[in-house]
């Protein structure tokens, strides 16, 4: 089976040739596994620059970092996933802000470094009749979508992604991260008006986005947030459901008439909210982190394995960081066993594999789960 096929069959309740797995990781390890397998002589620096492309740029500068990581993902015999996006032709943006008006820098942390969020926009702002006032919200007209066509070209036997929203993300970039999360109980109305408009710029652009895409390929939405910490919820169900559920319930019903597959990417312990969430009509959950409250893995499975796939569950915290090969391996034994039972589980790193994580965990990981065959 092509990577394609093998998620379509998992997608579809059937039993694939083999379990199938993905990949998400930072440039930075990326650039690492590239050097460990012996396919790029190019400086780590190097790499990491050219891996922090968007994914379809792999057949786009084949002389670059993807195209050894490309190469990588095909030695290990990952089915990952080729997004693809419009590009910004809006108003000129200054140097460090985006199209939201947020500025950004790079932070270092030693090994790597993170995009952080340095000014938010809408920070001051104490009314929504303020922010009419004084803040421009991006247009769909800001992007150029005849290119999304041309990306998809050449990547046909793997899952697309496109479109999809996260929009208390941007929230939080626009107001900050606490006043994001007091807003949710002081300032409602400043909550419910900037996230329609987001929710509204994220359908918009996943219809352009549709228009443009060929209606033959297997293709991935994501509509996403994440709702959950190491310990449970990180926002109260009664907010939740106000402020998010009616736009996630509207993206979710233009996803799936068009033939697109709902992918629900939420961090930590969210079984609280995971019945509403799979009422809702999301299809795949990720990352499935089994270490934070109330995500056990055969619990999940009893309670949700006829409605959803899982994806991930490869534990990075702890297992994949810090464990021995033995102990990778004992996990994708114990994932495929609890997740994979009859099916619906795609094998993949929790969430991003970090620069500490040695390559040879990785490596056996994907070993591991070619060992063992089918579900």
């Amino acid at each position: 089976m092509t990577p394609r096929e093998r998620w379509q069959a998992v997608l579809e309740h059937r039993l694939p040739d083999r379990v199938p797995t993905d990949y998400w990781a930072t440039p930075e390890f990326s650039a690492r596994l590239i050097r460990y397998l012996g396919l790029s002589s190019r400086s780590e620096p190097d790499l990491v620059q050219d891996l922090s492309l968007p994914l379809h740029d792999n057949n786009l500068k084949p002389s670059t970092g993807f195209a050894a990581l490309r190469r990588a993902l095909s030695q290990l015999e990952v089915d990952f996933v080729v997004k693809v996006v419009p590009g910004y032709v809006g108003p000129r943006l200054a140097d460090g802000f985006d199209e939201f008006g947020c500025r950004h820098r790079n932070v270092a942390f030693g090994s790597g470094d993170y995009d952080e969020t340095v000014t938010h926009p809408l920070a001051d702002y104490q009314s929504v009749a303020e922010i009419e006032r004084n803040y421009t919200w991006p247009s769909p007209d800001w992007w150029y979508f005849k290119d999304i066509s041309r990306q998809v070209s050449g990547w046909e036997d793997y899952p697309i992604r496109a479109g999809g929203s996260e929009p208390f993300l941007t929230y939080k970039e626009l107001r900050g991260e606490s006043q994001a999360y007091i807003d949710l109980k002081r300032n409602p109305e400043i909550v419910l008006y900037c996230l329609n408009k987001l929710f509204d710029l994220s359908y918009s652009l996943t219809v352009r986005c549709y228009e443009q895409l060929p209606r033959d390929i297997l293709l991935l939405s994501y509509v996403s947030e994440d709702l959950g910490g190491q310990n449970g919820l990180l926002i109260a169900p009664e907010h939740i459901r106000e402020f998010l559920f009616p736009g996630m319930k509207r993206m979710i019903e233009l996803v799936r008439p068009r033939g697109a597959h709902v992918f629900h990417h939420d961090d930590g312990g969210i079984a609280r909210i995971l019945p509403e969430l799979v009422d809702l009509g999301i299809e795949l959950l990720n990352p499935v982190q089994w270490r934070a409250a109330g995500m056990d893995r055969q619990r999940l499975k009893n309670d949700y394995g006829g409605r959803l796939v899982f994806h991930g569950a490869m534990d990075n915290q702890q297992t994949l960081p810090f464990g021995t090969e033995a102990d990778v391996s004992q996990e994708v034994l114990d994932n495929i066993r609890l997740l994979g039972s009859g099916g619906g589980y795609i094998l993949a790193p929790c969430h991003n594999l970090q620069a500490i994580t040695p390559p040879e965990n990785v490596v056996a990981m994907y070993q591991a789960c070619r060992e063992a065959g089918s579900y």
